[in-house]
């Protein structure tokens, strides 16, 4: 499949986007346009309508552009991305400053409840049940917590709260690890796109740490390094701002799929212990 109809795809599921665009570029057509001159119909009145057009094409370009450069920097790109921010680090990337875009992003989703924001999207997951309720109001109390952690600087707490509630979440919904050789990802989101968070897990997320490190990374900590004690100086702030923004694109990929088996009846209770 075309790249951009990909992504139109993951952005539109309804098709409505890819009607008007259709129906723009059909106006913009110089054939389409003679054939209005004959008929003496304003070839202008449908200018607007092909400038919106546009405008939409670059939006959902965007994506694209996005994923080129910035999750080998450690950056989930997903539906929720702030656009400018990443427009503009994306092009610092393309020029080759890729430490300037890393600052840019980590002070971007720093700025005042930016990530509160996101964080409140885990109780989106409590559809389905009570059980799932009760589950997604906890998650979102020990990850705001985690963002208590996070903003106060202490960044060695932050992050294992956040890997751990990532790797729940998808058991929850999918029944299996995202930390694993088979990963995760999807058809219908921009966060599943292989390039996204399926990316960052098989890249970083996810990579074994068997040797203990005294060496500090700013590209996203390795689970398993900070849980089984190999990483020792994975709390940085880099690290933990590259991390909420990975579980945010794991809440977008768990919400279609807690969607989906919704739709199709298929969704099975959560074995939880009270």
């Amino acid at each position: 499949m075309d790249p951009f109809d990909d992504d139109l795809r993951r952005q539109d599921p309804t098709g409505s986007l890819r009607k008007q665009i259709d129906e723009a570029e059909l106006f913009a057509d110089p054939l389409a346009r003679q054939l209005l001159e004959m008929f003496g119909l304003p070839t202008d009145a449908f200018q607007p309508m092909i400038d919106i057009a546009q405008k939409t094409k670059a939006l959902v370009g965007a994506p694209a552009r996005w994923r080129s450069r910035l999750p080998a920097l450690g950056w989930a790109v997903f539906s929720a991305c702030p656009v400018e921010l990443y427009d503009h680090a994306s092009r610092l990337a393309d020029a080759g400053k890729d430490r300037g875009a890393d600052e840019l992003l980590i002070e971007g989703w720093n700025e005042p409840d930016r990530v509160r924001y996101q964080v409140l999207k885990i109780l989106s997951l409590g559809m389905g049940d009570e059980e799932r309720m009760a589950v997604a109001n906890r998650r979102h109390e020990l990850v705001s917590l985690a963002l208590e952690d996070h903003n106060g600087g202490r960044f060695h707490a932050s992050i294992p709260v956040v890997l751990s509630q990532m790797e729940g979440i998808v058991r929850d919904v999918a029944a299996r690890s995202p930390f694993t050789e088979v990963g995760i990802g999807d058809t219908i989101t921009l966060a599943g796109h292989p390039e996204s968070l399926p990316l960052l897990l098989q890249r970083f997320l996810s990579r074994r740490v068997d040797r203990t490190s005294l060496a500090m990374t700013d590209d996203v900590p390795s689970r398993h390094g900070v849980l089984h004690g190999r990483s020792l100086r994975y709390d940085t702030r880099s690290n933990s701002t590259k991390t909420f923004v990975a579980l945010f694109a794991v809440i977008e990929l768990a919400r279609a799929d807690l969607d989906d088996q919704l739709k199709n009846g298929t969704l099975a209770p959560i074995d939880i212990d009270e």
